[in-house]
């Protein structure tokens, strides 16, 4: 997980990018055209924005946290560990459920777009987001990647 001494510029630069990403896709595909379709779209950019964010904190926090080559490992010691020091209980709550409803939508068997709201069937359970969850979730990265302590 760990690139280099200064990885963690890399990957908070990346987590920016993959937000300004997923603004744009709102405000022009949900905002100006209307097609709630991209949704799940932009629900992707904002993943890749946490998971950079993510292993820049643990690249960060390399010398605290033991970082394995596990992934899932890696994820929970960030939330376990490291979200606490820097990340107010909204924003950790936030990110997970980013990552949450991501791994919910990739073992979808089911999902449609109904008024406004994109609904993802899992198992016997659904979850369903609309724009102000994603506006939610925006503000939420941006949060987070404004309290990383060193800048880029």
């Amino acid at each position: 997980m760990i690139n280099s001494p200064k990885s963690w510029q890399f990957n908070i630069e990346k987590s920016k990018e993959f937000l300004a990403k997923a603004e744009r896709l709102s405000h022009f595909s949900l905002d100006l055209l209307h097609e709630n379709r991209s949704i799940a779209k932009v629900l992707f950019e904002l993943h890749k924005s946490v998971i950079h964010l993510i292993k820049a904190f643990l690249d960060l926090e390399q010398k605290q946290i033991k970082i394995t080559n596990e992934p899932k490992k890696d994820i929970m010691a960030f939330f376990e560990k490291i979200a606490p020091k820097y990340l107010d209980k909204s924003q950790i709550k936030t990110l997970f459920s980013i990552l949450t409803l991501t791994k919910k939508h990739k073992d979808s068997h089911l999902e449609f777009v109904k008024s406004e709201k994109f609904v993802i069937f899992s198992g016997k359970d659904y979850k369903t987001i609309t724009k102000e969850h994603l506006n939610a979730m925006i503000l939420a990265i941006k949060g987070s990647i404004s309290r990383f302590p060193l800048k880029a």
